[in-house]
């Protein structure tokens, strides 16, 4: 759609009996490195008649150019269970493709090809993966909360180089978690990470500096909203048809 409103087709794919899990957003990411985005789906064709599923999610990732490709990735194992992300990692100007199965992370390239995968992640893997440079280093770490109640940090490489502790290793958390904002918001050169699992909560250098009870679990992986007013940050969360704002961990009205 242009500027005025007029919309023009540029291609059209069919996708008649195309099934998307609800809670898996459709992706862009260049991963062939000719300098335009594709769509990635993770879903399934099925058959109407019959509701035979005749590809699966487990086996393909479904990538939209100007057709459509499935990516082959029958030769990992594991369960999708949240969200993945497309991002350059590498720096060789092509989007990997990072999956975060239940208790393992892949990253794959624009083929299927397995670049790097971290199996120790604490139990299982909470939230959608997130790609920052956080420390102003030129490169990009990748977070995600675990259930062993911290934030791990990797690197491109796929190393773990920083843990964050969100709640006591001993306490029981069956919550679920949001994908983690990242922003620099004292203008530090660092960025601090807000999340939210049963509470938002802010992590500065590696220690988590206030947090806000909402009442419950969070239920999808979108992240807390931070908005720069003018420089002066605020974090918004909505639960329970209530609008929270928060600045410096407490409720503006």
């Amino acid at each position: 759609m242009s500027w005025n409103g007029q919309i023009k087709e540029v291609y059209s794919i069919n996708l008649t009996n195309f099934i998307i899990l609800p809670i898996f957003k459709p992706l862009g990411g260049d991963i062939d490195g000719d300098g335009k985005k594709e769509i990635i789906l993770l879903g399934f064709f099925q058959k109407s008649t019959t509701n035979e599923i005749t590809e699966t999610l487990k086996d393909k990732i479904y990538v939209i150019g100007n057709n459509i490709v499935a990516i082959d990735i029958s030769h990992i194992t594991g369960d999708f269970h949240a969200p993945p992300v497309a991002e350059d990692i590498n720096f060789d100007r092509k989007d990997e493709i990072i999956i975060p199965f239940l208790v393992e992370i892949y990253v794959i390239d624009g083929k299927g090809n397995v670049i790097w995968n971290f199996d120790k992640v604490g139990g299982e893997i909470l939230s959608q993966p997130v790609v920052s440079d956080i420390d102003s280093d030129g490169k990009p770490e990748i977070l995600f909360i675990s259930r062993d109640g911290k934030i791990k940090v990797l690197n491109g490489e796929g190393k773990l180089i920083s843990e964050y502790e969100v709640w006591k290793r001993d306490e029981i958390v069956e919550v679920g978690a949001s994908s983690l904002a990242l922003v620099d918001i004292d203008f530090d050169g660092r960025k601090e990470i807000i999340g939210w699992t049963d509470e938002v909560f802010m992590i500065r250098n590696g220690v988590k500096v206030w947090n806000f009870i909402v009442g419950g679990p969070k239920g999808d992986f979108e992240p807390p909203l931070v908005v720069n007013d003018d420089g002066d940050f605020k974090i918004v969360v909505t639960f329970a048809n209530r609008i929270y704002t928060l600045k410096a961990g407490k409720v503006k009205k």
